[in-house]
């Protein structure tokens, strides 16, 4: 007896080709229209690549006759970095496929200042890049910091001492989460709250160190000594790590600790002697320490080197009360005392000038254009580099934070 069988054929190949020229350069905010012929065909996918990594799938159908295809992709991702790309169409037969692929180069979003979000006692300001006020929310408590992400269109409300942080959204002030204060009410449970462009770092009196971003603490590490008093006191961003300085609470014990920025791994530390420190990243391989020397009755500025671990110190200045420091650049460093707001035109050759007599606090450097600001009082202004002080913004109310706003 004699059995015939016959096998299933396999799903044809689609063919494929796209009709219309496609452009070289593409920006952020522009459409594409792309116009293929594929058949036989089931359904097709169009993704953008960036070497082997896809980036997204933003497509829209819009037109279908037989195996005529038009298609519509819109470049409207805020954060799609400007590099070479390619565009991949893919056409589908069942489980036989075929991809085309169109290479462009692509300009991102320009990134922009747009404002300031200005903490008081009493509420939360948003400011355009004019200081003109465009939206206040009332606060319910007292709140000492304030973080923005414009990537996650989220508002963090700090309270150092009291009551944990309120996340809430940028948009609408609606409530999204809350982070408890790790020792309760009333126990000052943060040292200090060092920003990042999209997230945060806590230094906790409890010895942890927590990374806060996307409304959740994305890490934690601890740094202390079990049983006893050993925490982090300031911090700095040095070269995409963190640097902290750390002691017993008698203030024994003190050293800078560098860690990655996950807090996964401890990258190396340098034993200090001192108080009550400033940190300020110069370069990537310089930090600036502003450390007080009780017994010596001053305020020792040193440069610290981790690529040889070498600590020169620089120059010192009467012990008073230090409120900010920071490096403008890798030889212009600001700091500000009891007597005034002092500059370092050129770190280590020669002494710090006085800018102004007032007291000025709360530095920070925008990411568009390196602009200096600081607080002082109600006020935030800008350092230019002739010393004069310009008008940033102001409230009415007694300014405890503020925060630089971006497009992205």
């Amino acid at each position: 007896m004699l059995a015939l069988g016959c096998s299933e054929e396999e799903p044809a190949y689609p063919e494929l080709k796209i009709l219309n020229t496609l452009p070289a350069n593409i920006a952020y905010g522009d459409t594409l229209i792309i116009q293929f012929e594929a058949e036989p065909i089931s359904q097709y996918r169009i993704n953008l690549l960036q070497g082997e990594r896809v980036m997204g799938s933003q497509f829209r159908p819009l037109y279908r006759d037989g195996d005529f295809f038009e298609a519509e992709v819109i470049f409207d991702d805020r954060y799609l970095g400007s590099g070479t790309y390619d565009l991949r169409i893919t056409a589908y037969n069942q489980g036989q496929f075929l991809s085309s692929f169109h290479p462009f180069r692509y300009t991102e979003l320009a990134a922009e200042q747009r404002g300031f979000a200005l903490l008081s006692d009493q509420s939360l300001e948003i400011l355009n890049a004019d200081g003109i006020k465009l939206r206040e929310f009332s606060l319910n408590q007292s709140f000492d910091r304030v973080k923005v992400s414009a990537r996650d269109s989220l508002i963090y409300l700090i309270s150092l001492a009291d009551n944990g942080i309120e996340v809430r959204h940028l948009r609408d002030f609606s409530e999204v989460s809350f982070i408890p204060a790790p020792l309760g009410a009333n126990q000052n449970s943060f040292t200090e709250v060092l920003k990042r462009d999209r997230n945060f770092y806590l230094l906790q009196r409890n010895g942890y160190i927590q990374e806060i971003g996307e409304g959740l603490i994305q890490s934690s590490r601890f740094i202390g000594v079990s049983g006893q008093q050993y925490y982090a006191r300031t911090a700095a961003w040095f070269d995409e790590q963190l640097a902290v300085f750390s002691a017993f609470g008698d203030g024994s014990n003190a050293q800078l600790e560098v860690y990655s920025s996950n807090l996964l791994g401890q990258l190396y530390t340098y034993p200090l002697v001192g108080s009550s420190p400033r940190l300020a990243a110069l370069n990537k391989d310089e930090l600036a320490i502003l450390i007080r020397k009780p017994g010596d009755g001053i305020w020792e500025l040193s440069r610290y080197r981790k690529s040889d671990q070498a600590y020169t110190t620089l120059d010192s200045f009467a012990d008073e009360a230090l409120y900010d420091a920071a490096a403008i650049a890798p030889s212009d460093l600001v700091y500000s005392t009891a007597s005034g707001l002092y500059r370092y035109s050129s770190l280590g050759g020669g002494n710090a000038q006085l800018v102004d007599p007032r007291r000025f606090e709360n530095f920070q450097i925008s990411k568009i254009n390196g602009a200096f600001y600081l607080q002082n009082g109600n006020l935030i202004q800008r350092l230019l580099l002739n010393n004069n002080l310009q008008f940033a913004a102001s409230s009415s109310k007694l300014l405890k934070d503020y925060e630089i706003l971006y497009n992205k």
